[in-house]
């Protein structure tokens, strides 16, 4: 049944028990954004845009590490320029059939090539919502239809989310305030849901367009959802706007999919809101600042010590510049004033804050991030498979928790709307009669570690063999030289379309078997001529003589 008027006191007061939930978490998160962030305190915190709001930082760990998390977050899952993305259906016969591979290959070029046009953002608005993962425990990311241009996507701030689970634990509610001006609403909006609007109207009378009204953006499963219905029952997944200060409820539409990816780091029990890296360490962090604060001040008192002078008398023209004369400073060969040592070991400071430091940037993902980088050169195969094996599996939990609360979501919705809007072919017959839906992987350096498990393990098998084969080269036969090539580079994440299928590695192999034997022709040619040769000279000669 369509909503109504009627029910919009039913969806704020909904809204006011969501910002009730949320409100518990707020002040966690203003420290979270001032030790951590603090240029993002015009979220939580309502400043002055341009005021410098990092001065009271004396340690920059968490400000750095949050960076380096961002970067291990999307070097781990969305590494810039490679297609992370690859589809199957959910029927393994069809995943077999050239027709659907085919089909299956072309689309998740295509999907690759729409999300990294340079209109989309992805590039910019992506890493944003590992920012507020790492910050906050909690990002949103909004990825949408810009009509007749393509895909768009945007970072939604915490300070706009409130958000519930379903009884699976997924969050399938979210609701998201924000402020407009009347000019914006008057855009947004039709001109008869405007008018139902007396505050908004007033002040687009009035001449007072950059007047902020609240809007609250519903998004939420539809409950009376029928397929091919032509009102808003036809989406499952309902969009309602209401204006806050009227009351009034200006636009009711839906959704195919949902449109908004809602993801938590590290979940608490009966709690919707995620646990960022920053909150785990937030007293760490806070501890570290101080600790900094003292360190600076211990610091400058070894360098700069209080000076001891006479209860009586005075100095003129006292000057604590270096090389500068101080009059009266001694008399009778004895000094009339001394520096003031505190004993302060600031040796024992740096240790205690470099251990803290260590723990913070480990939990800021930083240990991950440098095996990502190290160079392979200066390892074997084998090492660089295993650690980087064990530095993702370390994260295995948290992070692969964004496969499914994030980047799931938004292939579903790409999907949906490149597929609506035709710019990916549709389907074959065959996927479509045996409706078959699809499944996403995802091939990225996190996925292709947990894979290279095999690949460590064959490579360390013949690193062991290898001893036995030097005494009997026979012990290499039990290896499937078919099989084991294939498979570890499937395993390292390796396109199957850049593999030679089986046919074909015949078809080399007697190609080079023809070149082989033609080279072996070639290189006895000279020596059969001189022997047949050397044969018809012989014959010559036995005739002569007889």
């Amino acid at each position: 049944m369509p909503v109504d008027q009627d029910q919009v006191q039913i969806l704020l007061k909904r809204h006011e028990t969501l910002c009730e939930q949320r409100r518990a978490h707020e002040s966690l998160w203003r420290q979270c954004e001032r030790w951590a962030d603090p240029y993002q305190q015009g979220g939580f915190y309502k400043l002055t845009p341009g005021y410098q709001r990092d001065q009271h930082l004396t340690d920059d760990t968490a400000v750095s590490g949050l960076e380096t998390f961002v970067a291990a977050m999307q070097a781990m899952l969305l590494p810039d320029g490679e297609q992370v993305t690859k589809l199957w259906t959910t029927n393994q016969t069809l995943n077999a059939m050239p027709k659907v591979q085919k089909w299956l290959a072309g689309a998740a070029e295509r999907l690759h090539a729409c999300r990294n046009a340079p209109h989309t953002g992805f590039a910019s608005q992506s890493p944003l919502r590992w920012r507020q993962l790492g910050l906050y425990g909690t990002g949103a990311f909004w990825t949408d239809e810009n009509v007749g241009i393509g895909l768009s996507y945007r970072t939604l701030h915490l300070s706009e989310i409130f958000i519930d689970d379903d009884f699976r634990g997924m969050v399938d509610t979210i609701h998201r305030r924000f402020r407009l001006t009347a000019r914006a609403i008057a855009q947004m909006f039709h001109d008869d849901a405007i008018a139902r609007c007396p505050k908004v109207m007033e002040a687009l009378r009035a001449g007072k367009v950059d007047q902020k009204f609240h809007v609250v953006h519903v998004v939420r499963p539809n409950s009376h959802w029928e397929a091919g219905r032509m009102d808003i029952d036809g989406f499952p997944i309902q969009s309602l706007y209401v204006i806050e200060e009227d009351k009034t409820l200006v636009s009711a539409r839906g959704f195919y999919s949902p449109p908004l990816a809602v993801s938590r780091y590290t979940l608490a029990p009966n709690d919707p809101y995620g646990v960022g890296p920053t909150a785990m360490k937030i007293g760490t962090i806070k501890m570290l600042n101080q600790m900094g604060h003292d360190y600076i001040r211990a610091t400058h008192l070894n360098l700069s010590p209080p000076v001891l002078v006479p209860e009586e008398g005075a100095f003129n023209r006292m000057s604590m510049t270096p090389g500068a004369g101080i009059p009266g400073g001694m008399i009778n060969g004895k000094r009339q004033m001394e520096p003031f040592l505190a004993g302060v070991q600031t040796a024992y400071a740096e240790k205690a804050m470099e251990t803290y430091q260590a723990g913070v940037e480990k939990t800021y993902l930083t240990n991950a991030f440098a095996i990502m980088q190290e160079p392979i050169d200066r390892q074997t195969a084998t090492e660089y498979l295993g650690r980087k094996r064990e530095a993702m599996a370390l994260q295995a939990p948290n992070v692969g928790r964004q496969l499914a609360e994030s980047l799931t979501p938004q292939v579903a919705r790409e999907m949906d709307i490149l597929l609506r809007a035709g710019q990916i072919d549709p389907p074959p017959g065959e996927l479509r009669e045996a409706r078959a839906g699809l499944r996403y992987e995802f091939v990225n350096p996190f996925t292709t570690a947990a894979k290279s498990a095999e690949a460590q393990q064959f490579l360390t098998g013949l690193q062991a063999l290898q001893p036995l084969a030097e005494i009997d080269p026979s012990a290499m036969d039990v290896v499937d030289t078919d099989a084991a090539p294939r498979g570890v580079m499937l395993a390292l994440g390796v396109r199957a379309d850049w593999l030679a299928d089986p046919d074909q590695v015949i078809a080399k192999r007697q190609l080079r078997a023809q070149q082989q034997q033609q080279e072996q022709l070639t290189t006895a040619a000279p020596a059969m001529s001189q022997a047949m040769l050397n044969m018809a000279q012989a014959g010559k000669a036995a005739g002569a003589m007889a």
